[in-house]
């Protein structure tokens, strides 16, 4: 691949830097997190994305949405929406693993030298509205 020199003088590819960040800038946040899966997960989630519309039609329905936060796959099928199997795997691990039960419970992270971290937050009101 051809070189050229950079403003500051070191020979940098051509098009490498420049077109990627450009290309990220244009595209949405869905779209970046799609194209880093594997191309399975990535067909299966845009299989379930010409569903888009009618999931946040269905969702727009509290009963729809408090089902979808306790169920996902069920409320999904019971919308018509197709869930591909690995996303559908994945969503009955999460919903099993208790997953989302309570938004005030303690989430712990395994690290990959096998220590266990438990985040503590700790939030300190400084100044409140004036009173009266």
């Amino acid at each position: 691949m051809p070189t050229k020199k950079t403003p500051a003088g070191r020979p940098s590819r051509a098009g490498s830097g420049a077109q990627a960040q450009q290309q990220s800038s244009t595209s949405t946040p869905r779209d970046q997190a799609i194209e880093r899966m594997g191309p399975h997960l990535r067909a299966e989630f845009e299989q379930l994305a010409r569903s888009e519309s009618k999931i946040v039609k269905a969702l727009a329905r509290p009963e729809t949405a408090q089902a979808f936060a306790s169920d996902p796959v069920a409320a999904l099928e019971g919308i018509g929406v197709t869930v591909p199997p690995i996303i559908k795997q994945r969503l009955n691990t999460a919903a099993s693993a208790g997953a989302g039960t309570s938004p005030l419970a303690p989430v712990a992270f395994r690290m990959p030298d096998g220590a266990v971290i438990t985040p503590k937050v700790t939030i300190r009101f400084t100044k409140g509205p004036k009173a009266g």
